[in-house]
């Protein structure tokens, strides 16, 4: 079995809402609701209220005027009577059942109150209403500036908020405000209130040394203002939520909850946001002002409606006292669906949590005794927390299902509990003699605290984690990248991790050269294959046969400008398929000169030579990711390259797996089944496609089959363990791979006779845990980042990543991967996980084309170019069917998505039957130049005469699946389009069983 260390058992734990999971009732744990875990604890609000260091009495004519901690309430309305359901619900928080009226004045608050003081803790309560819907103003709190503020809550037009983030890396991402208010057209505006409400909170400056990187950054992205690093420099740090979302002419209850590690801001009892500071709440001179703010030496008007209760503790409240002040649980969890909708308990595909800015990232699965684990990073404010638009502030959340279908959520694995937690990081879970154990990366955010290691948690129920007492552990050298934990077959466990670049030797400019190899033909009649090509970003030379003219050999180069066009004159090849050849091509100056078994063959002279300061050798082709007829079909015994020009008689004395007098560059000799470069220059030598390495030599089909050779690889190390506490390191890698190949949060599982590794998204597969890895042959999982595959019952391997929306994080997506014998890699939809859909809709169409439907069959006539077919009334969030059967002649098929009338903008699958290629494409003006993007054309690697597919829109997600072992998953988003297209080009297509169905969920 593969990976059997995920075998955590599945945990029902008790909470506040049902769902029926296979059978048994099962709780839901809803971590945006205090106390949702359980039921609370029964305590009266007044005795809440009671301990409150300041406390606003809102009853009576005169309360707040005659209070010793009021200074001045000039223009306040006092002892205002409310509606009787107004008055029933203030007393049930502890009040009076009357408001102050702040229409006409503010209140200034006493110094001797002392609320202004340091906090290490502290809580708020208000409770009130803006009957004009009007949330543009200063609320309550001690402001006077950013860099003076001690605490403030405020109203502001979320239009008027900063419309972007700038990362550590000088990446511009947009802020939270831009992706609700500033795109009307955009898939998260809000058509609605443009207010947010906004807590905002004083802290000590951040570190010089963060300050010092955002300043970095700044420049690097070129912008005069970054708002986090202002934010960073005053010790700011901020909460917000849409009033749109609140209700803007409602009661409202506002906690604000600072326990250290966390600032919470609570809207009628419900977690709506999250920031994680450094440092205590610091004291401020300016004065607490109620209805009003100190701007400056200025004193500006602010909330102009009622407020009935105000409290502020310089301790974190109870989550039951949250409950308790704001209308108890019942009232909470329906607040919470008004506002937030319903948490997702079925089909969790493109599953996002709940909020206005909160996005999953880094997926983690396992399984064990029949129950799917989902481990996922949570981000907020698009990653701009803890003064870091990076990685602020992620914290690790768990679901689990028994059938795929139904989902429990659990509380937060590893949250955010100590101020030094930068934030949480990708990591692996293993079990050990019946205790859990979990891996990931930790870092701090204070230098003095250093961790040169990844930490570890445990648990005995697979629901709560202890950290580990003895931190950092395992300690592991570079960038701690996101473990993984492997067992091998017999019981021990590997625990690997992304390390430093493993580098070769420093390769000099290559301008005189020699390249050598010793070849066997399988082909005499192939055109174009290279043996040795030194190539960088598309320029090459390299020993090629049979280009320019058949059976000849040559000296390729890009676009053939440093080759011969004139070779009629040069012998043709005749050698038996079995006879070894030594070619060797030499480049001195000017000049090239060719050898064939050590006698001169041809040579001619180019104009200009290249020179290469960085470059990849490939062996096997004449340019690497080039044409079909790249590629060498034959055996390879021996090939070298040399950092000079070699004379004829050098040539000559150089044997096979020999070594010469003069030390070559790079060197393979195929002697070993993982070929590796013997001098020690390229520190990658990975296979391709099918090439394969046995008898001494390398072996190409020329089905795309090479060996590439590059100076910096990324690898995979590991650690061993027998009780998943005590590691060793091994040796050597477990992978390695090309630098150009991404590389992130790596896992390697086995599934039956193979090896496959997740690396970022490619896909790379070996026999054994050591490699040799080699790509998979069909890139498989789309647009996905950091997907990472888990088992389920039967066999079946089930895999979760997460599509990015506008930076780090966004929805979800689950795939089911499939595996031929010869252990190729398919993916399809997860069929338990299929949204839901409604009745079938009728196919209408425009007049001129009514006569291509007959029943569920439409017909695109393409012969004499581009012809598409409407249907009109389509859903925005709808799942498309059918099965297209195209003639001989077509050259391209596909349906148009939420396309505009004139079919000028939408997305638009293609497949091209001559190429057996698919691809999403946007059509926004021009389809010529959106269907001439190579990089979008993905190889089906067969294509069945009837092709099924299916493709769900979902919000902004269009998702398809083609002949039930292909994926292909893009964003798109036309509001206003309810059409789509169906389209033939070359030919005609009968489009079979077309099933237009809305989505339910």
């Amino acid at each position: 079995m593969m990976k059997t260390t995920r075998r955590l058992a599945a945990m029902m734990i008790v909470a506040g809402m049902n769902v029926s999971i296979s059978g048994l009732w099962a709780e839901v744990v809803d971590y945006t609701i205090p106390s949702m875990d359980r039921e609370p604890e029964k305590i009266a609000p007044a005795v809440v209220l009671e301990d409150a260091v300041f406390r606003l009495n809102c009853a009576g004519e005169n309360a707040a005027a005659t209070s010793p901690a009021i200074a001045d309430a000039s223009g306040v309305e006092m002892g205002v009577s409310l509606t009787e359901d107004a008055t029933v619900r203030a007393r049930a928080r502890g009040g009076a059942g009357t408001a102050l009226d702040l229409a006409e004045g503010s209140i200034r608050v006493a110094p001797s109150a002392d609320v202004n003081r340091e906090h290490e803790t502290f809580s708020l309560y208000v409770r009130l209403r803006d009957p004009e819907g009007k949330w543009d103003y200063p609320i309550l709190g001690s402001y006077g500036s950013d860099e003076k503020v001690s605490f403030f809550l405020h109203a502001v037009d979320g239009r008027k908020k900063p419309q972007e983030n700038i990362n550590s890396g000088g990446a511009r991402l947009p802020s939270i405000a831009a992706m609700l208010f500033s795109e009307e057209d955009g898939v998260d505006y809000i058509d609605g209130h443009k207010s947010m409400i906004e807590f905002v909170i004083g802290l000590p400056r951040a570190p010089e040394y963060y300050l010092n990187r955002q300043t970095n950054a700044k420049k690097k992205a070129g912008v005069e203002t970054d708002h986090l690093l202002e934010d960073a420099r005053n010790g700011v740090m901020r909460v917000t939520f849409p009033v749109a979302w609140m209700g803007p002419k409602d009661w409202h209850d506002i906690v604000v909850r600072f326990t250290g590690p966390k600032l919470e801001l609570f809207v009628d009892g419900v977690l709506v946001d999250v920031e994680y500071p450094i440092g205590k709440m610091r004291p401020s001179e300016a004065p607490f002002l109620i209805g009003a703010a100190a701007v400056g030496e200025e004193v500006v008007k602010g909330f102009d409606g009622q407020l009935s209760h105000l409290a502020v503790w310089d301790r974190s409240l109870s989550d039951d006292e949250i409950l308790a002040l704001c209308g108890g649980k019942s009232h909470v969890v329906q607040r919470a669906e008004e506002m937030l909708g319903p948490v997702r308990t079925e089909r969790l595909q493109y599953f996002r949590p709940r909020g206005h800015n909160l996005k999953p990232g880094d997926c983690m699965p396992y399984y064990h005794d029949g129950t799917w684990h989902l481990l996922y990073l949570v981000l907020r404010g698009n990653m701009a927390r803890k003064w870091d638009s990076g990685h602020g502030g992620l914290e690790l959340h768990h679901a689990s299902s028994r059938d795929l279908v139904h989902w429990q959520h659990h509380p937060i694995m590893i949250p955010i509990s100590e101020q030094w937690m930068r934030w949480v990081g990708t990591g692996d879970t293993a079990i050990h003699d019946g205790e859990i154990f979990f891996y990931n990366h930790l870092p701090s955010w204070d230098p003095d605290r250093k961790f040169g290691g990844l930490q570890c948690f445990r648990s005995d129920d697979g629901i709560t984690f202890t950290k580990h007492d003895q931190s950092p552990y395992p300690e592991v050298p570079g960038w701690p990248g996101a473990p993984d934990i492997y067992e091998y077959p017999d019981g021990r466990y590997c625990m690997t991790y992304d390390a430093d670049l493993l580098r070769g030797k420093p390769l000099p400019t290559l301008r005189d050269k020699t390249l050598v190899a010793w070849v066997t033909l399988a082909d005499l009649d192939q055109r174009g294959g290279g043996l040795v090509t030194v190539e960088h970003e598309g320029q090459f030379d390299s020993l090629v046969f049979g280009e320019v003219r058949s059976r000849r050999w040559m000296a390729g180069s890009d676009r053939l400008l440093r080759t011969a066009r004139d070779q009629a004159g040069w012998p043709e090849e005749a050698v038996n398929p079995h006879e070894l050849v030594q070619m060797a091509a030499v480049y001195r100056g000017n000049q090239v000169v060719l050898y064939r078994n050590g006698r001169p063959y041809a040579q001619h002279e180019v104009n200009e030579p290249a020179a290469f300061s960085r470059y990849a050798i490939s062996i096997g082709t004449r340019v690497s990711d080039g044409p079909a007829n790249s590629y060498f079909r034959g055996s390879i015994e021996d090939a070298r390259v040399y950092a000079s020009a070699l004379s004829r008689e050098q040539i000559a004395a150089l044997k096979p797996n020999e070594p010469s007098a003069e030390t070559p560059l790079a060197w393979w000799d195929f002697e070993q089944e993982n070929p590796t470069d013997r001098v020690g220059t390229f520190a990658s030598s990975f296979l391709a496609g099918d090439a394969r390495v046995a008898d001494g030599r390398l072996h190409l089909s020329g089905d795309e089959s090479f060996l590439l050779a590059s100076s910096d690889a990324r690898q995979v190390r590991g650690l061993v363990s027998d009780d998943l506490m005590n590691w060793t390191p091994l040796d050597e890698p477990v992978a390695v791979i090309p630098s150009r190949f991404r590389l992130t949060c790596s896992q390697i599982f086995r599934w039956g006779d193979w090896h496959y590794m997740l690396a970022g998204n490619n896909v790379w597969q070996s026999r054994e845990f050591t490699g040799p890895w080699q790509p998979a042959d069909t890139f498989i999982l789309d647009a996905l980042k950091i997907p990472k595959a888990a088992p389920f019952r039967d066999g079946r391997m089930i895999a979760a990543g997460m599509m990015t929306h506008r930076g780090w994080g966004g929805d979800i997506v689950f795939r089911e991967l499939l595996q031929e014998e010869d252990g190729t890699l398919g993916a399809r939809f997860v069929p338990e996980m299929i949204p839901r859909t409604g009745e079938e809709l009728p196919l209408v169409t425009a007049s001129d084309s009514a006569g291509a439907i007959a029943g569920d069959t439409v017909t695109a006539n393409g012969a004499n170019g581009f012809h598409a077919i409407p249907l009109t009334g389509i859903p925005r969030d709808v799942r498309i069917t059918f099965q297209a059967v195209p003639d001989e002649n077509t050259t391209g098929f596909g349906v148009g998505l939420r396309s505009s009338p004139d079919n000028s903008r939408g997305l638009e699958l293609r497949v091209e039957p001559a190429r057996a290629t698919v691809g999403l494409f946007a059509v926004d003006g021009n389809r010529e130049n959106a269907n001439a993007a190579e990089d979008q054309r993905h190889r089906l690697g067969k294509l069945d005469a009837a092709l099924t597919i299916d493709i769900v829109c979902r919000r902004d997600i269009v998702d398809v699946e083609i002949g039930g072992r292909r994926t292909l998953i893009q964003r798109y988003w036309n509001p206003g389009s309810d059409r789509i297209y169906l389209f033939a080009e070359g030919g005609d297509v009968r489009f079979e069983g077309v099933r237009v169905r809305p989505l339910v969920e």
